[in-house]
């Protein structure tokens, strides 16, 4: 199965999917790459199958309404998905910065591309709503 980019082509007229795309929002997006979604477990890959998955999926991966940068992202910071779940960041010297969702975590691997107000940061896997 090839991964499903998260885009509005995938899920179709979300509102909130078009919400992503206004220059004034205000929010933290933990972006997964290409990769992530190529070793993404078969919850995953089932759950992305559809376009309402996909919306779950991608609600998962941001924040609305706070703008977080990398240098923000310390040990012990929660935030809220817009999906309305927990993610809790964990740092260490040795170990980066990872987001931990309801079901699994993922490592931030390049942070800070702020795009209007809004900060994204690549991980390198894809958080599993509950």
């Amino acid at each position: 199965m090839t991964p499903c980019p998260l885009n509005s082509q995938a899920a179709g007229p979300d509102p909130f999917v078009k919400s992503l795309r206004d220059p004034t929002l205000s929010a933290t997006i933990f972006a997964p790459t290409d990769a992530a979604f190529s070793k993404a477990n078969a919850a995953i890959k089932s759950a992305s199958s559809t376009p309402a998955g996909i919306v779950r999926i991608l609600k998962e991966h941001v924040v609305v309404g706070t703008a977080v940068s990398g240098n923000q992202l310390k040990n012990g910071l929660v935030l809220t998905s817009a999906l309305g779940q927990k993610l809790s960041i964990a740092t260490g010297y040795l170990y980066g910065t990872y987001v931990q969702g309801p079901k699994n975590r993922v490592r931030v691997t390049a942070s800070n591309d702020l795009q209007g107000r809004t900060y994204i940061h690549k991980v390198d896997g894809v958080l599993q709503p509950k």
